[in-house]
C-alpha cells in the first residue's frame, strides 16, 4: 500500500461518513419540525464533502488499477480489503433485514431505527481492521452506545431525535478526525502493513 492508495481510500470513507452524518441529522430533523439547525447541517455537510474531495486530490490521481496491476503483495492486499468490505457490508445488510423483520413481527417498530443504527455502527469494527483505520473502532463503540441509549432510554419522537443527533455527531466527528489526521493515519497504516 502507498500513501496515495491510503489517502484515496480514506477519502472514500470521509465521503460516506459525511453523507451518513447528514442522513442521521436529517432523521433527527424529521422529528423536529421545523428544524432550527438545517442551515448548520448543510454547512457542515458541504465542508466535509469539500474536505473529502480535497483529500482525494491529495491522492494525486491514484487509480485502483494501480493496485490491481501491482505486485503480488498489492494484489493480495486488495483482494483482502475487497473481501473484508463485502463481508462486513453483506453481514450488515442481512442483520438489518433480520432486525427490521423481528421488530415488525414483535410489533415494536419503534425499535427499527435504533436497531439499524446499532448494526450500522457495529459494521465499522471489521472495517477498522480491514482498512487499517483505527478511528472506525471508536465510531463503532460510540454509535453502538448511542443506538442502545436511544432504544432503551428514550421514547416517541425523542428516541429519533436522540439517535439522529448522537449518530450524526459521532459520524461527522470521525470524518473530521480522518481529514485532520490523514497523513498520520497513512503513515501508521503503511508501517503496520510493512511489519505484517
Amino acid at each position: 500500500m502507498t500513501d496515495r492508495w491510503f489517502l484515496w481510500g480514506l477519502s472514500n470513507g470521509v465521503f460516506v461518513l459525511a453523507i451518513a452524518g447528514g442522513f442521521w441529522f436529517g432523521l433527527a430533523a424529521s422529528a423536529l419540525r421545523p428544524s432550527p439547525a438545517t442551515a448548520f447541517v448543510l454547512i457542515v455537510e458541504a465542508a466535509l464533502l469539500w474536505g473529502a474531495f480535497h483529500l482525494r486530490r491529495r491522492a494525486r490521481g491514484f487509480r485502483l488499477s494501480e493496485a490491481k496491476n501491482g505486485d503480488d503483495r498489492q494484489q493480495r492486499l486488495l483482494r483482502q480489503m475487497v473481501a473484508g468490505f463485502w463481508t462486513a457490508t453483506i453481514a450488515q445488510a442481512l442483520g438489518i433485514t433480520l432486525a427490521v423483520g423481528i421488530c415488525v413481527v414483535a410489533h415494536r417498530v419503534d425499535f427499527i431505527w435504533p436497531a439499524i443504527g446499532l448494526l450500522v455502527s457495529l459494521h465499522f469494527a471489521p472495517l477498522a481492521r480491514v482498512f487499517h483505520v483505527p478511528p472506525y473502532y471508536a465510531l463503532s463503540v460510540a454509535g453502538s452506545g448511542a443506538s442502545l441509549l436511544a432504544a432503551f432510554d428514550a421514547s416517541g419522537p425523542g428516541r429519533i431525535v436522540l439517535l439522529g443527533l448522537t449518530l450524526g455527531t459521532a459520524t461527522w466527528l470521525t470524518a473530521a478526525y480522518l481529514l485532520l489526521r490523514a497523513d498520520h493515519l497513512a503513515r501508521a497504516a503503511i508501517r503496520e502493513l510493512a511489519e505484517a
